[in-house]
């Protein structure tokens, strides 16, 4: 069986309606590209409103893909947080998550585990961390 990636258009980390933190510089993203940017890919998903025309692209998920890693700005005291993203599935499953880390990459929170539908939606993660968030890792699987 051969699992198509995942679409993710834009992400944002919601502390309050008033801080708002936005992905702001790429950490880890092996194997995941962007359209149109594939050099830069949080600039594909950065945006106040998500675009269906700008986002990024996981790997197969056959292929037990990386996660994609990016810092965010401001970074988050700890508390709970809710990660609102826009994504859709291009094959028959998927799910993503999010899990927030410090600036060292170490795990303060994690979310649980989305399915996404065929069309693109708007999801929202609630992650409750146990230190400051400096980054947000993407994790999808079939």
């Amino acid at each position: 069986m051969w699992f198509a990636p995942l679409l993710l258009g834009g992400a944002q980390l919601l502390a309050s309606p008033s801080t708002i933190s936005r992905p702001s510089s790429d950490i880890t993203t092996t194997g995941w590209t962007g359209d149109p940017d594939n050099v830069t890919l949080f600039n594909n998903i950065d945006e106040v409103s998500p675009s269906d025309t700008d986002f990024i692209i996981s790997p197969a998920l056959n292929a037990t893909p990386g996660p994609a890693v990016f810092g965010i700005t401001p970074t988050q005291a700890s508390g709970t947080y809710n990660v609102r993203l826009r994504a859709k599935r291009t094959g028959s499953t998927g799910d993503i998550r999010a899990l927030l880390l410090d600036s060292g990459g170490a795990t303060v929170g994690t979310s649980s585990w989305q399915a996404l539908t065929a069309s693109f939606a708007q999801y929202t993660l609630s992650v409750t961390t146990s230190g400051t968030a400096a980054r947000v890792q993407l994790e999808v699987r079939p």
